[in-house]
C-alpha cells in the first residue's frame, strides 16, 4: 500500500526581481528528483538505511529571498565536505554507507515477533550539471540487504531519478522529473485484512513516474501547467500462512496539475493549485478520478521562519458505484524554524487516500485516509557532532471496515563527522501501532550504526 506522491515545484522570480542562482535551481532541482524516489525528502540524519525514515520534507525555500538561515543538516564547514570528482557533465559526489542494524520485530507484528541483525551496503552517486540555462541532476543507488536470523528475507535494491530544467524566452521554464524503484516492502508498511506476521520473503514492488512542468511568469504572477504518469507492480505474498493477493493494486496513474502564484514580496506569495488525478489498476476494481485544489502561501518571516503552508479540499469518486466517493479536507504544511545558529526545527503535516488490498464486501476494497504529522530538532554541538530527536504521529481510517489505527514514531541520532570522507552515524527508533481491532497494534525498536564513506 503507498499513499500517492506529489513533488514540489521549483520557485520562479517574477518580473521585478532579483532572479535565483542557477546554483540554488540546481539544488532545488535535486531535491525535487530525490523527492521521486521517497515520496518525501526523508531528514538526512534519518538516512541509515535499514531503518525507515521518519521523513521531514525539506522546507521550500523562496529561491528569491537571496539567503536566510542554513539548517544544521544542510551546512558543513569546507574541511568536512566531500569535494567530489570533476567530469565533462558535472561534479560527480559518490559515496558508500555500510549499516548494521538491530531490529527486535522485523515482521512489525504482535502475533509473531522475532528479532534480527541486518546488514547493508548502499552505493550511492549524484550528478551535478555545470551551471548553465539548462541545468540536470542525476542520482542512484543500491541497497543490498542481509538478514542473519532470516536468511530468505535478503534482497537487493536500486533507484535512479533524473531531473531536467530549461530556461528560455527569460519568463518561461520547462522542467521534467523521471524515476524509477525497485524495492522490497517493509511490513511495517503493510495495509493487510490479516495481522502481521512472518514471511518467507518480502514483496517487490516497483514505481517508474515521469513529470513534466511549464512556467511563465510575468510581473507579480506565475502559472504552472503539471503532467505526469506513473506505473507501480507490486508483488503478492504469503503472511502467516495466508495468501494476500497485493498485485490488485498494480495500475497506471495520470495527473495533471494547474498552479498559479502570486508574489506579495521577493519572501512571500500565495498560491492556488488544482490537481485531477485518474487511477486505472489492471483488474479495474479501483478505478477512481481524483481531485485536490489547495489555497496556500510559501513564506519567510523575519529569517527565521520559512516553508509552505496549504489546506483545501481533496475528493476520490471510483468507478465502481458500491465503493462510492470519499471526500475530505486537506492540508500540507512543510515549515523550519532557526531560533539559534546551532539548532533547527522542522516539521511536516499531511493529507491523503490510498487504496488498499483489504476486502470491504461486495468486491470492493478499503480506502484508507492518512493523516501524518511529524516534527525534527537538528542541534550542533560543534561543527563535527550533531544530534537529531524526531517524532512523528499518523491516523489512518479504513473505509467499510470500522477499523482505525495510529501509529507514533520517536528518535534519536548522533552524527559524527569525521572528516570530508568519512560521517559516523548511530541511531534510535521506536514505532507504535495501536489499532481498535485485534491482532494489528504492534511495537517494534531499532538501533542502528553506519558509517559513510564519501568523496
Amino acid at each position: 500500500m503507498r499513499a500517492d506522491d506529489c513533488a514540489t515545484a521549483i520557485v520562479a522570480a517574477p518580473k521585478g526581481y532579483r532572479l535565483p542562482s542557477l546554483h540554488t535551481l540546481w539544488v532545488l532541482l535535486a531535491g525535487t528528483a530525490a523527492s521521486l524516489l521517497t515520496g518525501a525528502i526523508p531528514a538526512r540524519a534519518q538516512l541509515v538505511p535499514g531503518i525507515p525514515a521518519i521523513t521531514i520534507g525539506q522546507p521550500r525555500i523562496n529561491a528569491e529571498g537571496g539567503g536566510g538561515p542554513v539548517g544544521v543538516l544542510d551546512r558543513a564547514p569546507r574541511e568536512l565536505s566531500p569535494i567530489g570528482v570533476e567530469t565533462v557533465p558535472g561534479l560527480v559526489l559518490p559515496n558508500v554507507t555500510g549499516t548494521m542494524v538491530y531490529d527486535d520485530n522485523i515482521f512489525a507484528s504482535s502475533v509473531a515477533p522475532a528479532s534480527d541483525l541486518l546488514y547493508h551496503l548502499r552505493p550511492e552517486f549524484l550528478l551535478r550539471s555545470p551551471e548553465g540555462m539548462f541545468s540536470y541532476t542525476v542520482q542512484g543507488y543500491a541497497d543490498l540487504v542481509k538478514f542473519t536470523e532470516h536468511p530468505a528475507l535478503s534482497n537487493g535494491n536500486l533507484g535512479v531519478s533524473i531531473g531536467m530544467l530549461q530556461e528560455f524566452l527569460r519568463d518561461w521554464q520547462i522542467e521534467s522529473q523521471t524515476a524509477a524503484k525497485y524495492d522490497h516492502q517493509d511490513p511495517s508498511g503493510f495495509a493487510l485484512p490479516v495481522p502481521n506476521s512472518t514471511v518467507g520473503s518480502l514483496p517487490i514492488y516497483t514505481i517508474l513516474q515521469e513529470n513534466l512542468t511549464l512556467r511563465y511568469r510575468t510581473g507579480r504572477f506565475r502559472f504552472s501547467t503539471t503532467g505526469g504518469y506513473e506505473r507501480e507492480d507490486f508483488a503478492n505474498t504469503v503472511v502467516g500462512g495466508t495468501p494476500i493477493k497485493e498485485s490488485v493494486l498494480d495500475a497506471n496513474a495520470w495527473q495533471v496539475g494547474e498552479r498559479v502564484d502570486y508574489y506579495l514580496s521577493h519572501l512571500t506569495q500565495l498560491f492556488i493549485d488544482t490537481t485531477l488525478l485518474r487511477r486505472e489498476y489492471d483488474n479495474r476494481l479501483l478505478n477512481s478520478v481524483g481531485a485536490t485544489a489547495l489555497v496556500g502561501a510559501v513564506f519567510e518571516w523575519r529569517r527565521l521562519i520559512r516553508g509552505t503552508a496549504s489546506f483545501g479540499w481533496r475528493e476520490r469518486v471510483y468507478d465502481m458505484r458500491n465503493i462510492g466517493t470519499f471526500g475530505s479536507p486537506t492540508f500540507a504544511f512543510n515549515v523550519a524554524w532557526f531560533p539559534t545558529e546551532v539548532l533547527t526545527l522542522t516539521a511536516l503535516g499531511t493529507q491523503d487516500f490510498a487504496d488498499t488490498p483489504i476486502p470491504a464486501g461486495s468486491g470492493t476494497s478499503a480506502v484508507v485516509d492518512i493523516r501524518n504529522m511529524e516534527a525534527e530538532a537538528d542541534y550542533e554541538f560543534t561543527p563535527q557532532w550533531i544530534g537529531t530527536a524526531s517524532v512523528g504521529y499518523g491516523t489512518y481510517d479504513y473505509s467499510a471496515t470500522g477499523r482505525a489505527d495510529a501509529v507514533k514514531t520517536a528518535g534519536l541520532s548522533l552524527i559524527y563527522r569525521m572528516n570530508s570522507n568519512m560521517v559516523w552515524t548511530a541511531l534510535y527508533k521506536l514505532s507504535s501501532r495501536g489499532s481498535n481491532q485485534p491482532g494489528f497494534s504492534y511495537e517494534r525498536q531499532q538501533i542502528g550504526l553506519a558509517l559513510k564513506v564519501q568523496y
